[in-house]
């Protein structure tokens, strides 16, 4: 019985070899190693209006792309970094604007080389209508500085000393609903900066708009506010005046008369004496 099966064996390994060989068992090996050996480029893209980053992965893991992408992306504030929970969306797209839901392994497994892979923190991403063109930039700025101040805001994730009263907030977010372009301007220049983006702000409710808010921090204040030396002129009188208060002053004296030169007319006594 066992001499039956090996001879068996034997001469199913040919057919067995060649089926294989028919099959091109080969590429088979060589695209099941393909990723995990040169590795797959995936064009990465925050949704709506992220920048693209490209990332080389070597297996079609999800988890293993979600912390591809995190690494690839700035802190939010200081201390405050994106985490592996933070990316809650992945979607595939398709051109020209269809996209499809990235949940499991095997959605990845369908991502080309070179495919673009939408990713997002807080929407759910459409299935269509999505393309590589920004046309709408006015409304995507305005979306980001909304989202920024909201950061800042009661429910958002800034320190303490960065956070806004809810009063604060709900003016900046008014202003910005009105395409306030101070506040946009601010928003464009010092969104790395938090702190100084709520000092201005603040300056210019308080100033511009007539709202009269807690005004920030001396030392904050200090921090940012330019020295601006006094002129020269104006020092030099500075210095004068304590000098001029320092000084006592003197007591008159009375002016003392010789009565020999005195001017004085002589009296009747003087006279009657001379004559």
């Amino acid at each position: 019985m066992f001499f039956a099966a090996g001879a068996l064996m034997a001469k199913s390994l040919p057919v067995i070899e060649g089926s294989w060989r028919y099959m091109g068992g080969s590429s088979i090996v060589f695209h099941s190693m393909k990723t995990f050996i040169f590795g797959k480029l995936v064009r990465t893209i925050e949704y709506p209006d992220g920048e693209m980053v490209s990332i080389v992965i070597r297996t079609n893991n999800l988890n293993r792309l979600k912390n591809e992408i995190i690494k690839q992306q700035p802190a939010l504030f200081p201390g405050v970094e994106l985490d592996f929970s933070d990316v809650k969306y992945l979607s595939r797209w398709t051109p020209p604007h269809f996209t499809e839901p990235c949940i499991k392994n095997k959605d990845l497994k369908m991502v080309p080389d070179g495919g673009v892979i939408f990713w997002s923190r807080f929407d759910s991403i459409p299935k269509r209508g999505v393309t590589l063109d920004i046309k709408d930039k006015e409304n995507i700025k305005l979306d980001q500085a909304i989202q920024y101040v909201s950061k800042l805001g009661k429910g958002g994730v800034a320190e303490e000393s960065l956070k806004l009263t809810e009063q604060q907030e709900n003016a900046l977010i008014d202003l910005l609903l009105e395409k306030d372009e101070a506040i946009l301007a601010l928003h464009r220049n010092f969104s790395p900066y938090p702190n100084i983006f709520k000092y201005h702000a603040l300056r210019y409710l308080s100033h511009k708009k007539g709202l009269n808010f807690e005004q920030p921090s001396t030392k904050l204040k200090n921090d940012i506010e330019l020295s601006q030396p006094s002129p020269p002129h104006q020092s030099q009188q500075q210095q004068q005046q304590p000098q001029q208060q320092q000084q006592p002053q003197q007591p008159t004296k009375p002016i003392q008369t010789d009565s020999k030169t005195s001017t004085k007319p002589p009296s009747i006594t003087d006279i009657n004496a001379t004559i």
